[in-house]
């Protein structure tokens, strides 16, 4: 393999394999938890990730392998190998079933945008996955700045959120207003639970070691920077989401993110849905470059 990442594509294809479509949906069920507050669960979660975050920077700058997760436990636990071996492919597993399911999460917004009939999806997801498959065979500089791109593209999404709730709010939540049927705690750490599954992706980021300049350094630096940049951006969302629905209306949608700009900007809701196609395909294609590389390990 070659190295050719530096540490703008690693952190950013961080940040890309972080964002995905999680925030897109998790946002509603932690605010269904933590009410208005759903910012604290999400400032919880995020403290969860970091720490969890730097165990992983910490370890790939000791073992800079492709293999990551699969080496780490070979080498904290050298006589139970079989340990490393399931970890190794539970982890593969991951991501062929995250690619699966965000593929077909890809087709399901296509053909709601297109009218398409529903019979469709499974032949336009395998569409994609076989074309973002000839991208990740292509090379890694290829896949790369593909997914730079459409990282660029899926924070705006956010961003967007982030101006309409602070720009045109449609009400003035009370940040400290907590889900009344639930223990205020409990809400909180019950929000925090289920939106940590937002930060999931970095832990893959170090099975890019063996294709970056001095991956000793770099990985575990972007591991930190990824997170740093979407723990802002989600914090942001979750302050800005609850100005624009009140926290139960959140809760109850399937599409929490993009009822809440149309409720301040009719035409956003189809940017939003829009976008939501470039963050299904990064995700994808963020599965194929990490378990292939996982594999190769």
């Amino acid at each position: 393999m070659k190295r050719v990442l530096g540490l703008g594509y690693t952190t950013l294809f961080g940040v890309g394999l972080i964002l995905g479509a999680g925030i897109y949906v998790l946002i509603g069920r932690a605010a269904g938890f933590s009410g208005d507050a759903v910012w604290l669960s999400v400032l919880f979660a995020t403290f969860i990730a970091i720490t969890t975050g730097l165990s992983y920077a910490e370890l790939s700058s000791i073992y800079p392998t492709a293999a990551s997760t699969h080496t780490y436990l070979e080498k904290a636990f050298p006589g139970k190998r079989e340990l490393a071996f399931i970890a190794g492919w539970l982890i593969f597993f991951e991501a062929v079933a995250g690619a699966a399911t965000a593929s077909v999460g890809f087709a399901r917004y296509f053909s709601g945008l297109l009218g398409l009939e529903e019979y469709l999806i499974p032949a336009i997801a395998l569409a994609l996955v076989v074309l973002l498959t000839i991208v990740n065979w292509w090379g890694i500089e290829e896949s790369a700045t593909m997914t730079v791109l459409f990282t660029f593209i899926e924070a705006g999404g956010l961003i967007l959120i982030v101006l309409l709730g602070f720009i045109l709010p449609q009400r003035s939540p009370n940040y400290l207003s907590f889900n009344p049927r639930i223990d205020p705690l409990v809400g909180v750490l019950l929000g925090a639970a289920v939106f940590y599954f937002a930060f999931t992706g970095f832990e893959l980021q170090p099975t890019l070691s063996e294709e970056t300049k001095n991956p000793r350094e770099t990985i575990p630096k972007s591991i930190i920077l990824a997170l740093l940049i979407t723990s802002l951006l989600y914090l942001l969302v979750a302050l800005a989401v609850v100005r624009l629905l009140p926290w139960d209306v959140l809760a109850e949608s399937r599409a929490p993110l993009a009822d809440a700009a149309a409720a301040a900007w009719r035409p956003s809701y189809l940017v939003l849905m829009a976008i939501a196609l470039f963050s299904t395909t990064n995700t994808v294609l963020g599965f194929l470059v990490t378990g292939s590389r996982l594999v190769y390990g």
